[in-house]
């Protein structure tokens, strides 16, 4: 009930014009909690009509999304700053997601923007990171990646010759170009399980904004399982949000979703979206070990693509086995200095502190 709440105050919200929203007051009270929580208050606040904006609920939407337009402007900064600086030590950064964004919707407020996200030249990875824990730049939230690996890209040299540059008040950002940008989001979404609904208003918005430019090839890619993927989430996401179909290539339009998929989705969309907590930092704030593993059961979806399976109607449970595993070795083996060296482990501590410095931007 909820999810279907969500899924309907935010159908459309991302175009220039969105029909208005009629939800009865203690539906749209529901919606409004989980609307927050997402990320996506500006985008359900501007589908209020004035009477439904004068309520509780439409109060608490306004204060986020006016919230999400002080933050972004601080992001817009940090961005900003983080760029110039690797730029003077001759680094190139590409942007992705966050601000890259901010062009598919109306106005800048309606996307809140976490941290800054740059991918970097493997070679020069660690001058990069060395840069970004000075200490005038370690406050802010740069996640640095080294190449694309992260979104199960390698092909480095041609998503780096598709980018192109976006201006940042007379400062060259550069950012993805759309047919890479709808994929890496797209994988972004399914690696943590499409458990934010703002995730899918990207892709949505990514989807209609796509002319008869766009590259579907490109951005569905040679490999066969990640262009399985990629079709999924834009499948997954025209159903729940209401998407015209009507253009996308045949493997997009034909891609038949199993139900499991839609109802783990509509499950993680009706609960408060959270931020979860890496497992090795759950185990160790907790004495309960087994009972801590259970909240980190991972969810079909993100078992999924962690396993390198497909979308398909076959069971979930092994998927989601090997993947609890898997992390629970990785977390035993850190335990035991087996796979973290002094560097990794001090990076690993950086990241911690921007977690939940993102956490708390987010709530």
């Amino acid at each position: 009930m909820k999810a279907a709440l969500l899924k309907r105050a935010l159908e459309g919200s991302w175009r220039r014009s969105c029909t208005p929203l009629d939800l009865r007051a203690e539906e749209l009270s529901a919606a409004a909690d989980l609307a927050v929580r997402a990320g996506v208050a500006g985008l359900v606040w501007r589908r209020l009509d004035a009477s439904s904006r004068a309520g509780a609920a439409g109060e608490e939407l306004r204060r986020s999304y006016y919230g999400c337009v002080l933050k972004n402007e601080l992001h817009r900064r940090e961005l900003k700053t983080a760029v110039e600086a690797l730029g003077r030590a001759g680094i190139d950064a590409v942007l992705v997601k966050g601000w890259a964004l901010e062009d598919l919707y109306p106005e800048p407020g309606l996307r809140p923007c976490g941290d800054i996200d740059l991918c970097v030249r493997r070679a020069d990875y660690r001058r990069a990171d060395e840069l970004m824990q000075m200490p005038e730049y370690r406050e802010m939230i740069v996640d640095l990646h080294s190449g694309f690996d992260k979104f199960y890209d390698r092909r480095i040299d041609e998503v780096w010759a598709r980018s192109r540059l976006k201006d940042l008040d007379g400062v060259g950002i550069r950012v993805l170009a759309p047919e890479d940008s709808l994929r890496f989001l797209c994988i972004h979404m399914l690696r943590h399980g499409a458990n934010r609904a703002l995730w899918g208003c990207d892709i949505a918005a990514a989807v209609e904004a796509a002319g008869a430019g766009f590259d579907w090839d490109v951005c569905l890619g040679e490999d066969r399982k990640q262009a399985g993927w990629t079709a999924s989430a834009i499948a997954l996401v025209c159903d729940m949000l209401g998407v015209d179909k009507t253009g996308l290539p045949d493997r997009i339009r034909n891609t038949r979703l199993p139900g499991w998929m839609i109802a783990a989705v509509e499950a993680e969309w009706a609960q408060p979206f959270g931020f979860r907590l890496q497992i090795r930092r759950g185990l160790r704030l907790s004495l309960s070990s087994l009972t801590e593993l259970k909240r980190h059961w991972p969810n079909p979806v993100e078992a999924t693509v962690e396993m390198g399976g497909n979308f398909n109607e076959s069971p979930r449970w092994l998927y989601q086995a090997g993947c609890l595993g898997r992390r629970t070795a990785a977390y035993a083996a850190q335990s035991v200095g087996l796979m973290e060296t002094p560097r990794a482990r001090v990076k690993r501590g950086t990241a911690e502190s921007a977690e939940m410095k993102t956490r708390k931007n987010a709530e």
